[in-house]
């Protein structure tokens, strides 16, 4: 990251998500003890 953007966490549990949008900076394969299985959805929306 860019010494002038402040990195935040986001601790997610059973049946939470997330949503990122284009340009926000993102750390994928992160995990707090042990790893999960975790579903991805990746949706693309044209914006006019």
């Amino acid at each position: 990251l860019p010494t002038s953007v402040d990195e935040k966490t986001v601790v997610l549990n059973e049946g939470d998500f997330v949503v990122f949008y284009p340009g926000e900076v993102h750390k994928p394969l992160c995990a707090l003890g042990e790893p999960a299985r975790v579903r991805k959805a990746v949706v693309k929306m044209l914006m006019a």
